[in-house]
């Protein structure tokens, strides 16, 4: 995974970091970064938090409810978020099918557009490479 978010990396004009984060076991899978002075372990918490807006406990009882009031199977509904800050934009995309949240992170001068395609495209090159998903019930219930 280290090898497909380096190739995720290179693809973009500019790149500050590009991770793999297995969302059922909250396991970063795959991590590049260019950004100097930080450690392993402060991106992975950066990453793991990123998760946590996907699989969060909080996010989980949204979910939760929502399906109750529907009257229906609990679900993951959440695919896609993007934030930025003063000087970068964020993407995070689930690989379609899998537990596998995809993070590009690029500096606002890249065209965001541009990037979010990006990260669309390069999601089934990662999907071969995903773990299959846990069942809900495993995890949640």
């Amino acid at each position: 995974m280290n090898k497909l978010a380096e190739e995720l990396a290179l693809r973009a004009k500019q790149t500050i970091a590009t991770a793999m984060i297995d969302l059922d076991r909250f396991e970063v899978m795959g991590i590049w970064h260019s950004v100097g002075g930080f450690s392993d372990a402060y991106i992975n918490m950066v990453a793991l938090s990123a998760a946590e807006l996907f699989r969060g406990p909080r996010t989980i009882k949204i979910e939760e409810l929502l399906a109750a009031q529907r009257n229906q199977p609990f679900q993951y509904h959440i695919d896609e978020y993007y934030f930025h800050t003063k000087g970068t934009h964020h993407f995070m995309m689930i690989v379609p099918e899998t537990a596998m949240l995809a993070v590009l992170i690029t500096p606002t001068q890249n065209n965001r557009e541009n990037d979010r395609q990006l990260l669309l495209d390069y999601l089934p090159t990662i999907k071969p490479h995903c773990l299959a998903p846990l069942p809900v019930d495993d995890l949640y219930q």
